[in-house]
């Protein structure tokens, strides 16, 4: 599979989606945001991502 990374002009966002492989479409996205208001208390890192299969399968089997 080959996948396409994209950062945002903010800076905070980097996306990606796939240029070939298996699945029909597969694409999401990072994102990294200060954790609390007062500085230092990490980064919270939220990852989305939608991928959709060739053929049809039963929900039992695409969930993990």
């Amino acid at each position: 599979m080959d996948i396409e990374f994209v950062p945002d002009t903010d800076g905070s966002t980097l996306r990606f989606r796939q240029l070939s492989g298996s699945l029909k479409d597969y694409r999401g996205r990072w994102c990294v945001a200060p954790r609390g208001s007062g500085g230092g208390e990490g980064s919270l890192i939220t990852y989305r991502a939608r991928a959709r299969m060739r053929y049809p399968v039963p929900g039992f089997v695409a969930r993990y």
